[in-house]
């Protein structure tokens, strides 16, 4: 009996903090779902996800084969010269050593660009991240093109303009909004002169 008096009181304390949270959130303008309270994360994730379907889109739109990391035979490297495929989730060696991912890998022919996403739609420390991917990009391949896409108002202030102020100074090391993404990779696919 005890037991069930507790669940209870426990169920009713969680409608009323979701019920206040909603509350809070919808007077700012703001989303809000009791999966929220359970995975603060969660909103973040899909957040980024969102822009890396957005990528996928453009990448489509293109006429860019986009395909997951188990679905790819590296033997199309030898096999297709004029390859022009994206790879999802493509993984690599991070500056630790340890195994990371990439969201695409775009090969076109010879060429490898890394493609990253970050997203940071209210304030947080996704920004932290922007230092990790440049040292990812000038360190541990620097033989390969490096692209980060870059959304969101949420960044702290002088972030956005450190990691463009390092594409400018680092050959191989680009910084796109998503609205710039599309003319950007139709320009880097061009034939090289």
């Amino acid at each position: 009996m005890v037991q069930k008096a507790t669940l209870h009181r426990f169920r009713q304390c969680w409608l009323y903090t979701t019920l206040i949270l909603a509350l809070f959130f919808s007077s700012l303008g703001l989303p809000y779902s009791p999966a929220m309270a359970l995975d603060g994360r969660r909103g973040a994730t899909d957040s980024g996800m969102r822009l890396e379907k957005r990528i996928e889109d453009t990448l489509v739109d293109l006429r860019i084969e986009v395909i997951p990391v188990k679905d790819w035979k590296e033997s199309r490297l030898y096999e297709e010269p004029d390859l022009l495929v994206a790879i999802k989730r493509a993984p690599y060696v991070n500056l630790y050593g340890g195994r990371s991912q990439v969201e695409f890998l775009l090969i076109n022919g010879g060429r490898q660009l890394m493609i990253e996403a970050k997203r940071q739609m209210v304030p947080g420390s996704n920004d932290e991240k922007l230092a990790w991917v440049y040292l990812t990009a000038k360190n541990a391949y620097p033989d390969r093109e490096y692209l980060l896409v870059i959304e969101g108002d949420g960044w702290r202030p002088g972030a956005k303009e450190w990691i463009k102020r390092r594409s400018e100074e680092t050959p191989g090391f680009h910084v796109v909004s998503p609205e710039e993404l599309e003319g950007w990779i139709d320009e880097w696919r061009s034939p090289q002169e």
